[in-house]
């Protein structure tokens, strides 16, 4: 049995990966549009040195995947997702069309790219990490590249040196990628070469010195190298076998964490995450700080105050760190537009299943396209695929209302008709209930007077007549439930 992997070439846009120039203030970066359409090819290798000259003969316009088509097609088309429905003879690159199919020989990718803050490791050093945490991989056949971005020069002088790896890893069976790709992440950790790094939101993520994300189905590896504009010029050399085994039999070479194993795993992650508490808390102090003068300009130029346009974006912008994003927050769609969660709500059939990016950080991936907004139903969402996924709920910007000595009963009543105006909040058998995950939970007086401070914003009216956020009070509370239950 040969083994596949499979060769895109693009033909929107026509070059894949970095292209890198001079320009007048130095090296220029720019990284190729998201692959719209390519051709495809399902090649084959039955050695190491027969894939190592298959993949260093990739060019520029050209990427290739440890996943193959799950058709079973070895020629024809992708496009993107969203142009599928007028290509329907084309496959897409998606986890839908390409996987790991059980028992195909192959390889699996290793992508090894430095921390920020350590040196990176060299060649004998990356091999040393690999055949120490999995000393069976030292039998199979095995083949070392530097990454696309790697020895560029700028005619002889050099502008960059050795930066990402990849390790391609003969394998019998590539259907058990997903699982070793787990496993080789946790040795990793086992072995001191994970750690916590914070996205510019402020998320812990848990990470090792090898890309998680190259064991999932469709991924694309740039082995063309880069795109370089004279007098820049790439010299990558050639790929270099390591070891000229056979198939690794992943199954017994990469086992599973022994239970001992998986307790120390767990603590190293919990200690590591909480050690990276402080870390985050500063990434999300400066990620609001960022955006802050920006949205208030915003909403100060439609007429409101700077004090009431203060504390909507502060709210806004303390929702969207913790999932929720409000009325007031923009995002941005996939074709470049900023829309507000507002006006999206207020238009659930236009943007039902729309497209954007990321919505905390739209640059995330070179502004790759993540997001989808789920809109029907009693809690609207957005899904993010950046960074693992997260799903976003959608509000309304709070209501604003103002308690008034002697008007408690009114200030209930405004409570009372503003929960109603929410989707998934209800009354049911004369009770108030909440839809959190497809079901439905009782309110109480606690869970209750939470849920009034996430959906209302509650003022008083100072001496000086400026206003001042104050809690719900418990009376209110309970005059709230008493009218739900009629």
């Amino acid at each position: 049995m040969t083994g596949k992997f499979t060769l895109f070439t693009a033909t929107v846009p026509r070059t894949l990966g970095k292209v890198y120039r001079l320009g007048p203030s130095g090296l220029e970066k720019q990284t190729a549009g998201e692959l719209s359409e390519a051709s495809f090819e399902v090649l084959s290798f039955n050695t190491i040195d027969q894939f190592a000259v298959l993949i260093g003969s990739v060019s520029t316009a050209q990427a290739i995947s440890s996943s193959i088509p799950l058709s079973g097609s070895i020629k024809g088309k992708i496009v993107a997702k969203a142009r599928a429905v007028r290509h329907p003879e084309a496959l897409t690159r998606t986890a839908k069309d390409f996987g790991f199919p059980n028992g195909t020989r192959g390889v699996i990718v290793l992508d090894y790219d430095a921390r920020s803050d350590t040196l990176p490791l060299t060649q004998a050093e990356l091999w040393k990490m690999l055949t120490t945490i999995a000393p069976a991989v030292a039998n199979a056949g095995v083949l070392w590249w530097c990454s696309g971005s790697s020895h560029i020069f700028n005619d002889d002088e050099k502008v960059y040196g050795l930066r990402g790896q990849r390790l391609y890893l003969m394998v019998a069976d590539t259907g058990d990628t997903e699982r070793v790709g787990e496993v080789l992440m946790k040795r990793l950790w086992l072995n001191g070469y994970g750690y916590i790094a914070i996205s510019s939101s402020g998320q812990r993520l848990e990470r090792a010195d090898i890309d998680s994300a190259m064991f999932q189905p469709a991924r694309l590896d740039f082995a063309g190298g880069a795109e370089c504009k004279p007098p820049l010029v790439q010299r990558r050399g050639t790929p270099i076998v390591l070891a000229a085994g056979s198939w690794l039999d992943t199954t017994s070479a990469i086992e599973n964490l022994t239970p001992d194993e998986e307790t120390r795993y767990v603590a190293l992650v919990s200690a590591a995450y909480a050690k990276a508490a402080g870390a985050a808390q500063e990434a999300r102090e400066r990620w609001k700080e960022s955006r802050r003068d920006t949205a208030i300009s915003s909403l100060s130029s439609t007429g409101m105050t700077i004090a009431e346009a203060s504390e909507r974006v502060d709210r806004s912008l303390s929702a969207a760190l913790g999932g929720v994003l409000l009325g007031d927050f923009d995002v941005r769609m996939a074709g470049g537009e900023a829309v507000k969660i507002g006006t999206i709500l207020d238009n659930r059939e236009r943007f039902h299943g729309a497209l954007t990016l990321d919505p905390l950080e739209p640059d995330y991936a070179n502004g790759k396209v993540t997001g989808k907004l789920f809109l029907y139903g009693a809690s609207p969402t957005l899904h993010s695929f950046a960074r693992g996924g997260t799903t976003y709920r959608l509000r309304r910007q709070p209501h604003r209302l103002y308690m008034q000595r002697g008007r408690k009963a009114e200030l209930a009543d405004e409570i009372l008709k503003a929960l109603a105006e929410e989707p998934d909040v209800f009354i049911r058998g004369e009770s108030l209930v909440v839809m959190e995950d497809g079901r439905m939970r009782p309110l109480r007086k606690h869970n209750l007077a939470h849920l009034i401070g996430t959906r209302a914003a509650l003022y008083v009216k100072n001496d000086k007549g400026l206003d001042l956020p104050v809690d719900v009070p418990n009376d209110v509370v309970e005059m709230v439930i008493a009218m739900a239950e009629g």
